[in-house]
């Protein structure tokens, strides 16, 4: 994905209008013809959502929502506990068996 394509999507997500988007990134020296490309691959792609949320409490939502993959979860925190709780045993043991081991 390019840097235009996420500035956009993040805008969009926001609630901003892609003629918003765009003057903000003509602002910032893109390239027009870039942005106004980013913009229509990504407003095709954008699907128009509900206005009021479904609870009914008034609250307004990003006209636009636009897919974003899902990253894949992974055990990393608990695995590297676990990783150094064995190696902390693995050492311990190590020591006392240098310390009261056979001698």
């Amino acid at each position: 994905m390019s840097e235009i394509s996420g500035i956009i999507k993040n805008g969009m997500q926001r609630g901003w209008q892609p003629k918003e988007i765009y003057q903000s990134l003509l602002n910032s020296g893109y390239n027009p013809q870039e942005i106004q490309s980013e913009i229509n691959k990504l407003s095709a792609v954008a699907q128009p959502v509900q206005q009021v949320s479904s609870q009914g409490n008034g609250q307004k939502l990003a006209p636009y929502q636009i897919p974003v993959p899902q990253e894949k979860k992974s055990a990393g925190k608990g695995l590297i506990i676990a990783l150094v709780i064995l190696a902390i045993i693995v050492v311990l043991g190590g020591a006392s068996f240098i310390l009261f081991g056979p001698k």
